[in-house]
């Protein structure tokens, strides 16, 4: 009986961490063949008290080896985007 080769090549996991105000972060990864064959998962986000909904955030591959995570100004007022810490999961495939 023969055995299949496994789908999955690689599992990466790790954090991104936004400033208060800001809303853009990134965290490096090691190298994936393709962001082809790659996917990124948010595994959850902890926002600092007072977070609202409208902060929640996308990641997205900006290339083999950077993920980014990107909001909106969701936070209106004087506090604007406030700070906090994402979880991800990085698979990638054959």
């Amino acid at each position: 009986m023969a055995f299949l080769r496994a789908i999955v090549k690689s599992i990466q996991r790790g954090t991104i961490t936004y400033a208060a105000g800001g809303t853009t972060a990134t965290a490096t990864i090691t190298a994936v063949s393709s962001t082809a064959r790659a996917e990124v998962l948010m595994l959850g986000e902890n926002l600092a008290v007072g977070a609202q909904l409208a902060n929640i955030s996308r990641l997205t591959f900006t290339n083999t080896t950077t993920i980014t995570a990107d909001r909106t100004s969701g936070q209106s007022g004087a506090g604007g985007n406030i700070a906090g810490t994402i979880a991800f999961q990085v698979t990638e495939w054959y």
